[in-house]
């Protein structure tokens, strides 16, 4: 059947027995919430947990391309608590074996003491008895006579190191003649060391092996050939020939030799020292030093005054 015009869909009337009823609603779980964040956090945790090996095999790997041994832990690790315990031993080692052999030199000092005191009241306890046995062999053994003998010698060392410290106190001093007497020893004030005179007589040996090399020459130069004979002479009788500076300076060592009756050689070798430095000491003036010596005395001496007070 045909219709004509505006047509509206109508909608079929269904009945609710015909609808499908809809699923039951699931009970919430107390803790379902939470069970979803921590599945969120464990793969936050996860990815930062790779981002950080990357970071830490990349940093590795720089480290080692610099340094190949940079993680040989166990190799190094006993050597670096080798080193750090080592100046504590040793510090302690020195401490000890200061302390103890002063303890031991002590000790020692006052058992001879006692052990010469102890023999020295013997020796009074059988003076009073000698005439008892004056008339029995008297008997010592060669350790009794050895043991004398040490301690003899320990009472002269000591005589003599208690006379050495009295005349180094400063205290009992009134002028400054030991200052000035050990005044050449002091290095700051020109004194030479073992090195610096060692050096000082090798110049000097070499210098003689010079001066002997050069006193050969002149002897094989005065031994001339007939040629150059004739030439020094024919020079002589032109008198154009003028004597070296060397052997005028040889022939008067030579004269003041044979006037002293002492070696030529010794004298020339006095006339060099004498043309050198004559006042200088190691690059200062012999005036600056003692000057600097007298003032540095008096301040040691003034020092020592005041102590003494």
């Amino acid at each position: 059947m045909q219709r004509y015009g505006l047509q509206l869909r109508t909608k079929t009337a269904t009945s609710s027995s015909s609808r499908a009823p809809p699923p039951p609603a699931r009970p919430l779980a107390a803790f379902a919430d939470d069970g979803d964040d921590d599945v969120e956090a464990d793969i936050l945790r996860q990815s930062y947990k790779k981002r950080s090996l990357q970071k830490v095999e990349e940093q590795q790997k720089k480290a080692l391309e610099e340094d190949p041994s940079v993680f040989a832990y166990d190799e190094v690790y006993d050597d670096m608590k080798e080193k750090a315990a080592r100046p504590k031993m040793q510090d302690k080692i020195v401490r000890e074996s200061k302390y103890i052999a002063i303890l031991k030199e002590k000790a020692e000092q006052r058992k001879r003491e006692q052990d010469i005191i102890y023999e020295k009241k013997l020796h009074k306890e059988r003076s009073k008895e000698d005439h008892l046995y004056a008339d029995k062999d008297k008997f010592v053994t060669s350790a009794y006579r050895k043991k004398l003998e040490d301690e003899r010698k320990w009472l002269e060392e000591e005589k003599r190191r208690q006379l050495q410290e009295e005349k180094e106190d400063v205290t009992k001093k009134k002028d400054l003649s030991d200052f000035y007497f050990g005044l050449h020893k002091n290095v700051a004030f020109g004194a030479q060391t073992h090195d610096d005179t060692n050096h000082a007589k090798a110049e000097k040996s070499e210098r003689k092996t010079q001066d002997t090399k050069t006193s050969n020459f002149d002897a094989e130069a005065s031994n001339l050939s007939p040629k150059r004979k004739r030439d020094s002479s024919a020079g002589a009788e032109g008198g154009n020939v003028e004597e070296p500076a060397t052997t005028q300076s040889r022939d008067s060592a030579a004269a003041r030799s044979t006037e002293k009756n002492t070696d030529p050689e010794k004298e020339l070798w006095r006339e060099r020292e004498q043309k050198g430095n004559r006042y200088e000491v190691r690059g200062t003036n012999a005036r600056q030093v003692f000057l600097q010596a007298k003032a540095y005395a008096l301040i040691c001496w003034k020092m020592g005054k005041s102590l003494a007070q």
